[in-house]
């Protein structure tokens, strides 16, 4: 857990030095009270009561997932028979590791580039130090999402104390956070990686120190080995950032020094891919397979009742049919066959029935709130998803009010909260998630990318609505420090 104690240490640094930051973002001008030193005092004498409930509502977070790792998910094995049983191919290939098979999974095994490494690898070095059991991953897990809920509370944290809490527990709670904690998925590690990046993304903005950006990149190469759909977003926030002039002065070359960390990070991947393929492969052969399945199974007037099952037979069918194109896929070199003939595939497809598929393609951008093969899920994820919407749209609009008031001419105006390029940032994460697996295979499992985004965002209009006896206002967030008392 020491990488928890580091992100709460850091962050009890951070709100400490930023007096708990205000209820107002760079978006909202506020008016600022002229006496600093009143306000410095009493951002001293009530510095505890923000620590106690941050780590209050922490452990409530923590105890929560206890809760579903050891008494309801057992439970589902047998309300749910098979519901236990993990088939998926990061513990394949993390035990194939350990048996000294390689990176490899069935048939044979074979060395395989159809999973990213960072979470089959973590699952391997875990196995060594502590095996891989089930209550091994659900501790290192939950320690992933309680420095992930650190490191919400910290950006949120810039538009006020409670708007930090709610955004931590709208993250920490969320249904398939909570689910995913205690199983072999990489959803979590992912979470996890997309949090620091935008967490240290915010760091570098507001104070321009390279060290804050290339750990910002180094979190977010650890993504892309998760999954490396963030790639399209850390394309899209670079050209914005050079778009807005951040890469200037001192810091002109950074983006370059940026890109050749990231490029350092992923390299040994794409070194290993290209000795046993003799193709560059940065990503995983599994993306155009997962496509394929992905637009078959939307046109299906059944997929919103049986998703699993669907699932389950276009992947035997797609497993015949590649097999009769190409023979076995049982080598790396087969997999990088495979994924050439799905995406022909996927065309093929789209060709046949362009007409269903751009109607189902907008269905998606619906069914992404809801589709799962679990139909509690199913009303739960929808209830969920639709209030993070509304949450995220009440903060803009209460944003936008906010900014239409002009403040006081007789007393300065400092602006505080997270810089513009940071809620273009959060937005982009948002947009470029949501449409590409709403397009691809909207299945709200995939949004999950977004979510440490989504919950920054609901968390500031979540505080104009909570009670104020849950995260109320401290001293120093009723007299805000100017930039000279930060």
């Amino acid at each position: 857990m020491l990488l928890t104690d580091l992100a709460f240490g850091a962050m009890i640094a951070a709100a400490r030095s930023n007096g708990q930051a205000g209820e107002q973002s760079n978006d909202v001008d506020d008016t600022r009270t002229p006496n600093t030193s009143a306000a410095l005092s009493a951002s001293t004498s009530a510095g505890g009561r923000p620590r106690r409930e941050i780590a209050g509502w922490l452990l409530a977070v923590m105890a929560a997932h206890a809760v579903f790792a050891f008494v309801v998910y057992p439970r589902l094995a047998v309300l749910v028979p098979g519901y236990l049983e993990e088939k998926d191919a990061y513990l394949e290939i993390a035990r194939n590791l350990s048996a000294g098979h390689g990176y490899a999974m069935a048939p044979g095994p074979h060395l395989t580039l159809r999973r990213m490494p960072a979470y089959p690898l973590s699952l391997w070095g875990l196995g060594q130090l502590a095996g891989d059991g089930r209550t091994a991953v659900f501790v290192f897990q939950l320690g992933l999402v309680a420095a992930a809920c650190l490191w919400v509370y910290a950006m949120a944290a810039r538009q006020g104390h409670r708007a930090g809490l709610l955004a931590m527990l709208l993250f920490g709670l969320y249904p398939l956070v909570i689910v995913y904690t205690p199983r072999y998925y990489s959803e979590i590690l992912l979470v996890f990686f997309v949090a620091g990046g935008l967490h240290y993304l915010l760091k570098f903005l507001e104070g321009r120190r390279s060290g804050h950006f290339l750990a910002a990149v180094a979190m977010l190469a650890g993504a892309w080995l998760t999954r490396s759909v963030v790639g399209f977003w850390l394309g899209a926030v670079l050209l914005v950032l050079a778009r807005r002039g951040v890469f200037s002065g001192r810091n002109r070359w950074l983006w370059v020094y940026g890109l050749a960390l990231f490029a350092a990070l992923i390299s040994p991947w794409c070194i290993r891919n290209w000795i046993v393929t003799g193709h560059l492969v940065a990503g995983s052969t599994w993306n155009e397979r997962s496509a394929l399945h992905g637009v078959r199974l939307i046109v299906h007037p059944e997929v919103e009742s049986r998703s699993r099952q669907l699932d389950e037979m276009y992947i035997r069918q797609t497993n015949l049919e590649i097999g009769l194109r190409i023979g076995p896929v049982d080598s790396p070199r087969q997999e990088v066959r495979e994924a050439r003939e799905s995406a022909g595939i996927y065309w093929d497809e789209l060709a046949a029935q362009p007409g269903r598929v751009l109607l189902n393609w907008a269905r998606g951008f619906f069914r992404v709130f809801f589709l799962t093969a679990s139909p509690p899920m199913r009303w739960i994820g929808a209830g969920v998803n639709v209030l993070l919407a509304l949450l995220i749209l009440l903060g803009e609009l209460r944003a936008a009010q906010r900014r239409a008031v002009p403040a006081p001419p007789a007393v300065p105006v400092q602006p505080r909260g997270w810089p513009v390029e940071f809620n273009q940032a959060l937005w982009l994460l948002l947009g470029i998630i949501y449409c590409m697996y709403s397009i691809l295979y909207p299945h709200y499992r995939y949004l999950l990318p977004a979510l440490p985004a989504a919950a920054v965002l609901a968390g500031r209009g979540a505080a104009t609505l909570w009670p104020s006896s849950i995260g109320r206002r401290t001293a120093c967030e009723a007299a805000p420090l100017d930039p000279g008392g930060r």
